[in-house]
């Protein structure tokens, strides 16, 4: 499904449970009955056991049982060696030979926090908060903070939510994770995703390989694969995971910013963010993918409205190295990639998109903005550094970030199709409008900016519930980012924050002053710069404390929900998230813009025109571009009032 951010209440209130009284034996789970409607419900820690427990695994983990969490678990204090949900109780193989997760389980927006599994030295796989989801099993609705996975000697599948997903969907579940292990098959979500389903999901932190044979990595996932003739689906997901494998010279391979492997599978509107790291000799490391590919041309392969911006970097002796993909078949249409692609001294097949581009192949609307270079490489373009010339439509690559002219590194001269810019020209939007592309479907095109996606969030902060349109202050009380004296508020772009939030005790904080830039937006949600306050000066959004390596800095997650906090030198802490903290007094509320994509604003075009207020469409029935604003603002303002999609 293509990622849809609606708007939607989602409060998360952390609860800090004793470490002693996870070790509660009962749990009645609820009084549930397992069905959809009444489900089991997990209100403790002693349900929590009673549900983990192997020994139920037949009353709570089979085909059609339906669970709930109606509470936030801290399991600081306790460690684990394998999975707590499905383990493999058999170790020392690849084959998990104990039950899997095949029930329905909703986590209800609660967090699950602190969850450690050590397992240095053992053969233990499958390792995460679920073992092994099998087919038909769902997990959703659940967010993991703080947890740390450590594998041993030649052991793989390993996750932060679940070690493998076999035909289950994985649904809006969002981890922060550190995952370290030898032998590879490592993702920071899902160790690996074989005919599911991955939607709306995101991951922070790290996975890292060693030296155990090493290779498919990602920072969702390690594989998006193909099996049995089912496909494997990955859509409206992100990654801000830094990948690394640090094998020196065993040709680690098969990583990516999302994942390492995608095999005659589809990954739609989805990102990465982070840096990949692919050390000596290595192969297929890409921004967002190691490798994508088919064993047939007929089988249907896709990358479709995606991107990457973390940097890539392999180490001598490298190959097939790209911004968005080391290597790709298929589909790849609407993508770009702006991270810089670097090897070490005798490379070769290194492109700021794809490294290699397997024909036959289709790439359209594609383009590569960051840096490539490598030592003696060969085979090197802005654009792609293998390809075929009859594999391009309207593509483009910066020549003066890239350093190099060369937009197909094997093909002189490029392909018509396949074109390059200077900077200046790739932040004019006409460039891209007369090749083809599309900025009422696809793209947008922010200003000072090159094209971005349409599926990410604009908007205006909740105009209409109190609930959602609050900061704290420890010193200063409440602070308002709607105040109706203000009109439409503070709205916020990919590229940052306007207008002034209301503070009773301190009064108006300018959001965009004309010193320092103002409240920077990095497109994915991570705010920095600084807004100012009339009598308590200025406040900086991405705070850096000494000595303490706390993240404060406040960010955006993709359904709109604002956390972290601000600091004012005058006025100490904000928090952007009060029903994440408990120095909100005893009022939950929180901070959330009013998210809306450009699907829905079509969905909304289509009604209006059957409601004959607006009749204005272009020769192909679309909205006029001129009705666009107007349509926008119309569904910023009606966002929170129940008339959405």
């Amino acid at each position: 499904m293509n990622m849809k951010y609606r708007c939607i209440l989602v409060v998360l209130a952390i609860l800090f449970l004793p470490c002693g009284e996870l070790l509660a034996v009962g749990g009645n789970m609820g009084g549930g009955n397992d069905s959809e409607v009444t489900p089991y419900l997990i209100e403790d820690d002693a349900d929590f056991l009673v549900f983990a427990d192997t020994a139920n695994a037949a009353t709570y983990w089979a085909t059609g049982v339906y669970t709930r969490l109606d509470t936030d678990l801290d399991l600081s204090g306790e460690s684990y060696d394998t999975a707590i949900i499905a383990p493999d109780t058999a170790h020392g193989n690849q084959s998990h030979d104990s039950d899997k997760y095949l029930g329905h389980f909703d986590g209800a927006g609660h967090i699950i926090s602190n969850l450690t599994i050590t397992s240095d030295g053992g053969g233990n796989w499958y390792l995460g908060l679920f073992g092994y989801i099998g087919s038909g099993g769902e997990v959703k609705n659940l967010t993991l903070e703080n947890i740390s996975i450590a594998g041993g000697w030649a052991a793989g599948y390993f996750g932060a939510l679940a070690g493998y997903n076999e035909g289950g969907t994985v649904d809006s579940c969002h981890v922060k994770v550190t995952i370290t292990g030898s032998r590879g098959d490592m993702g920071g979500l899902v160790g690996a995703n074989v005919r599911g389903s991955l939607v709306d999901c995101t991951a922070k932190g790290s996975v890292s390989g060693g030296t155990g044979g090493g290779g498919y990595i990602g920072g969702l996932t390690s594989r998006n694969n193909r099996e049995g003739g089912v496909r494997a689906m990955i859509s409206g997901c992100c990654a801000a995971v830094s990948v690394e494998d640090a094998t020196v010279s065993n040709s680690a391979s098969y990583l990516g910013g999302l994942v390492g492997e995608n095999f005659e599978s589809d990954i739609f509107d989805s990102c990465a963010t982070g840096s990949v790291f692919g050390g000596g000799n290595s192969y297929y490391v890409g921004g967002l993918v190691g490798n994508s590919f088919r064993n047939y041309t007929g089988i249907p392969l896709s990358i479709i409205r995606c991107y990457a911006t973390g940097a890539v970097t392999g180490g001598d002796g490298c190959s097939l190295l790209g911004g968005l993909a080391g290597s790709a078949g298929g589909t790849i249409s609407d993508c770009y990639a702006t991270g810089a692609v670097t090897g070490g001294a005798s490379c070769h097949q290194l492109g700021g998109l794809v490294g290699y581009l397997v024909y036959p192949s289709a790439m359209s609307n594609c383009y590569a903005a960051g840096a490539v270079g490598g030592g003696g490489s060969s085979k090197l373009g802005g654009l792609v550094g293998k390809g075929s010339e009859h594999d391009f439509t309207a593509c483009f690559w910066d020549v003066e970030t890239s350093g190099t002219y060369d937009g197909v590194g094997n093909l002189d001269p490029d392909p018509d199709t396949v074109s390059g810019k200077s900077t200046e020209e790739m932040k004019t939007q006409l460039i891209f409008m007369n090749a083809g592309w599309s900025f009422l479907d696809t793209c947008a095109m922010p200003s000072d900016s090159y094209p971005r996606l349409a599926w990410s969030w604009i908007g205006n902060i909740n105009p209409d519930n109190d609930g959602q349109q609050y900061a704290y202050g420890e010193n200063v009380g409440w602070l308002n980012l709607d105040h109706p004296t203000q009109g439409s508020g503070v709205n916020v772009s990919a590229t940052g924050m306007a207008g002034f939030i209301w503070a009773e005790n301190i009064g108006w904080i300018n959001l965009s002053p004309a010193y320092y830039g103002g409240v920077v937006n990095d497109g994915d949600g991570s705010l920095s710069g600084y807004a100012w306050g009339e009598n308590v000066g200025w406040i900086n959004f991405n705070p850096i404390v000494s000595g303490d390596t706390t993240e404060y800095g406040v960010t955006i997650d993709y359904d709109g929900n604002f956390s972290g906090w601000a600091w004012g030198e005058n006025i100490g802490w904000l928090s952007l998230s009060c029903a994440n903290t408990s120095s909100c007094d005893a009022v939950n509320y929180s901070t959330k813009v009013c998210a809306v994509n450009i699907y829905d604003l079509a969905a909304l075009a289509d009604a209006w025109l059957d409601s004959g207020v607006m009749a204005d469409v272009d020769s192909s029935g679309r909205v006029d571009l001129a009705d666009f604003n107007v349509l926008s603002m119309y569904w910023l303002d009606y966002c929170f009032s129940g008339w959405g999609l």
